[in-house]
C-alpha cells in the first residue's frame, strides 16, 4: 500500500510539473508575441509536452492537457474551447511518442537515425493532428475565419513544429540516457565536471555566439545592415559547438540563437522584417524557416559528431582489446614454443640415450663375447675328438657369460630413471665381506692383467642396511673398469671408513650425520679434469685413448644403485697420478 502511494504521488507530481512547464511557457510565448488564442510562430507547450512524455512515459498525457487547459480558461475561452485544445495538444503529443517509441527512438538523439526520425515523426508528421483540432477549434470558435482556415492550419503546423525542434532537443540530449543508471540530476553534474576544463572556451563561444545572434537579428530595419545576407552568420558557431563543445552545447546555442530570432521579430527588427517590407506574416514565415533549417543543421550536426566519438571510443576500446589479445597470444605462442622446444629437446635426448645403448651393444658384449670365441676356436683346433677342458678355461667362460648376462640386464632396465633401481636390503651387511667376494668372483681376471688387490676394509666397519648384489655390482664395475683403462701390473687399493657430514633435511634444517665412505683406489694413469666431471654419465669414452671403449654403461648404473641407496659416487684423479673412485652409504640410526 505504501509503496502504491509513493509511486501514484510521484506521478501526480510528474504531471503537475509538465502541467506547469506547459501553462508557463504558454504565457511565455503570449507575453513576448502577445497573440493570445491565435496561432504563434513558435508553440513552446508542443516542445516541453513531447520531451515529458519521451522522458517520462506516455501516461503522463494528462500533464499537458492540464496545462494547455488551464492556459485556455486564463485566456478567456470557454470550457468547452480549452477542453478541445488541451486534448489537441496532448493527443498529438502522445501519438508522436508512441511512433518514436516503434521505431527504436533513443532520447539522447546521438544517433542520425533517431534525429531524422525526430524530426519527420515530431516535427513534421504528428504536429499536423494538433493544427488541425486547434484550427477547427478556433474557426468554430469564431476567433478565426473560415477563410483562414488554412492559413490558421500551416501557421499552428509550423509553431508547433519549430516548438519542438527547438526546445524538445534540450532536455532530451540533457536529460535523456537510456543506457544511464544514475540520476540525471548527478548526470549533469558530471558532464558540468567535465566542462570546466574546456570554460574559457564555452566563454568565448557564448560571447561570439550572443554578439553575432544579437548584432544579425536586433539590427534594424532602417539600417543597411539589415538588407545583407547575414542571418545564417552564426551557423560557424553552431559547428563550433558540434565539434567542440558536445551535443548539448549544440543544441542549446540552437536554442538561443532560435531565441534571438524570436525575440528580434517580436520587437519588429532584424532581416526577416526587413526583408519582407514590413510585412509581419511574410517575417514571421521566414523566421520560421530559418529556425527550423538551424535546429535540424544542429542536431544532424551534433549527432554526426557523436556518431563519429562513438566509433573512436569503440575502436580505442577494440585496440586495446587487440593489443591485450595480441599481448596474450603472444605469451601463450612463447609458452608453446618453449614447450615445444622442451619435448623437442627430451626427444633429442631420448635418441641421444637410444644411440648410447645401441653403442654400448656394440661395444660392451663384443669383449666377452671375442674371449669367448677366442676359447672356443682354441678347443676347436684340437685334433682329438673329445675335448678336455680345464677348470681355469671353464671358469673364463662362466665369467664371460656372467659378464654378458650383467649387460643385458642393464639394458633392460631405463638407463634414465634412478628410480628403476629399487635396494632391497639383504640385511645386515658387512662392506669387507662383500669386497672379498668380490676379488675371488674376479681372481682370472686380476691374474691375467697382473692387477693386485689391496683390501684395507676393516673388518670393524659398522655393518650397513643394503642390497648385497647391487653394492658387490658397484666394487666389480669399478674394479673391473680399473683394469680395463689401464696396463697391466695395477695396483687396486679398497679402504674404508666412517665419517661425519652435513645432510639438509626437507625442513631445511642442515644436521651433522654419519656416513660410510668406501674407496677404489688405484695407480694407473689417471684422468684429466673434465673427464671426471662427466664420467659417470651416459656417453661415449674418449676415442683417442686405446684403454677407453665404450659408454661406461656400467659406471652410470653404478651410479644409479649408490644414489637410490641415499648416498654418493664419485672420483679424484689427476693424468699420472691414478684414480681414486669413492662412494658413501648412509648408516642407520642403530647403527649409528
Amino acid at each position: 500500500m505504501g509503496l502504491s502511494w509513493s509511486v501514484h504521488r510521484e506521478n501526480w507530481l510528474k504531471v503537475g510539473a509538465i502541467a506547469f512547464a506547459c501553462f508557463g511557457s504558454a504565457h511565455l510565448a503570449n507575453l513576448v508575441l502577445g497573440l493570445g488564442l491565435k496561432a504563434t510562430p513558435v508553440w513552446f507547450p508542443a516542445g516541453i509536452g513531447l520531451a515529458a512524455l519521451v522522458l517520462y512515459g506516455r501516461n503522463l498525457w494528462s500533464g499537458i492537457a492540464l496545462g494547455i487547459f488551464s492556459f485556455s480558461l486564463s485566456m478567456g475561452s470557454s470550457w468547452s474551447f480549452a477542453i478541445v485544445a488541451a486534448l489537441g495538444s496532448s493527443i498529438s503529443a502522445f501519438i508522436a511518442a508512441f511512433l518514436l517509441e516503434q521505431i527504436e527512438f533513443e532520447a539522447n538523439l546521438r544517433r542520425l537515425r533517431d534525429v531524422f526520425g525526430f524530426v519527420l515523426v515530431g516535427g513534421l508528421i504528428t504536429p499536423t493532428i494538433n493544427a488541425t483540432v486547434n484550427t477547427l477549434n478556433t474557426t468554430l470558435a469564431g476567433i478565426t475565419p473560415w477563410n483562414d482556415f488554412s492559413a490558421q492550419w500551416g501557421t499552428v503546423w509550423l509553431g508547433d513544429s519549430i516548438g519542438i525542434l527547438v526546445l524538445a532537443p534540450v532536455p532530451l540530449t540533457w536529460l535523456g540516457c537510456t543506457s544511464c543508471t544514475q540520476p540525471a540530476f548527478k548526470r549533469i553534474q558530471a558532464d558540468l565536471a567535465q566542462l570546466l576544463p574546456r570554460l574559457p572556451e564555452f566563454l568565448i563561444w557564448l560571447t561570439l555566439l550572443l554578439f553575432v545572434s544579437g548584432t544579425v537579428f536586433w539590427a534594424s530595419t532602417q539600417t543597411e545592415l539589415a538588407l545583407y545576407p547575414l542571418e545564417y552568420l552564426p551557423f560557424p558557431l553552431i559547428g563550433w559547438a558540434a565539434l567542440r563543445l558536445g551535443q548539448r552545447g549544440t543544441v542549446l546555442g540552437s536554442l538561443m540563437v532560435s531565441s534571438i530570432a524570436v525575440l528580434g521579430l517580436t520587437r519588429q527588427v532584424g532581416p526577416f522584417l526587413a526583408k519582407c517590407a514590413g510585412q509581419m506574416l511574410e517575417a514571421a514565415l521566414l523566421m520560421q524557416i530559418f529556425v527550423g533549417i538551424i535546429s535540424v543543421t544542429a542536431l544532424v550536426l551534433a549527432a554526426a559528431v557523436a556518431e563519429r566519438q562513438q566509433v573512436e571510443d569503440l575502436l580505442r576500446v577494440n585496440q586495446v582489446h587487440l593489443q591485450t589479445l595480441a599481448s596474450s597470444l603472444e605469451c601463450r605462442v612463447r609458452e608453446r614454443t618453449a614447450e615445444l622446444h622442451h619435448r623437442m629437446q627430451e626427444l633429442h635426448d631420448s635418441n641421444q640415450v637410444k644411440d648410447l645403448l645401441l653403442h654400448a651393444v656394440a661395444h660392451d658384449l663384443k669383449t666377452p663375447i671375442q674371449g669367448m670365441l677366442m676359447v672356443l676356436n682354441k678347443l676347436h683346433g684340437k685334433q682329438e675328438e673329445t675335448v678336455t677342458v680345464s677348470h681355469t678355461t671353464l671358469e673364463r667362460m662362466i665369467q664371460s657369460n656372467e659378464k654378458l648376462l650383467y649387460l643385458l640386464n642393464s639394458l633392460l632396465e631405463d638407463p634414465t630413471a634412478i628410480a628403476a633401481i629399487a635396494p632391497t636390503p639383504s640385511g645386515s651387511i658387512q662392506l669387507k665381506q662383500i669386497a672379498d667376494d668380490t676379488v675371488a668372483k674376479l681372481a682370472y681376471l686380476l691374474q691375467e692383467n697382473q692387477t693386485t688387490i689391496v683390501n684395507q676394509l676393516s673388518e670393524k666397519l659398522p655393518a650397513i642396511q643394503a642390497d648385497a648384489i647391487q653394492i658387490q655390482q658397484v666394487f666389480e664395475c669399478l674394479i673391473s673398469n680399473a683394469i680395463r683403462h689401464n696396463a697391466p701390473g695395477l695396483t687396486i687399493t679398497l679402504s674404508g671408513e666412517v665419517v661425519e657430514t652435513f645432510v639438509k633435511q626437507s625442513s631445511g634444517d642442515r644436521v651433522k650425520r654419519a656416513i660410510l665412505r668406501c674407496s677404489v683406489q688405484d695407480d694407473g694413469v689417471g684422468l684429466p679434469r673434465e673427464q671426471c666431471d662427466r664420467l659417470f654419465e651416459l656417453h661415449s669414452r674418449n676415442s683417442h685413448n686405446c684403454h677407453l671403449t665404450g659408454i661406461g654403461l656400467g659406471l652410470y648404473r653404478s651410479r644409479q644403485i649408490i644414489l637410490a641407496h641415499g648416498g654418493q659416487i664419485g672420483v679424484d684423479s689427476q693424468p699420472g697420478k691414478g684414480a681414486d673412485f669413492w662412494f658413501t652409504l648412509p648408516l642407520s640410526e642403530q647403527t649409528v
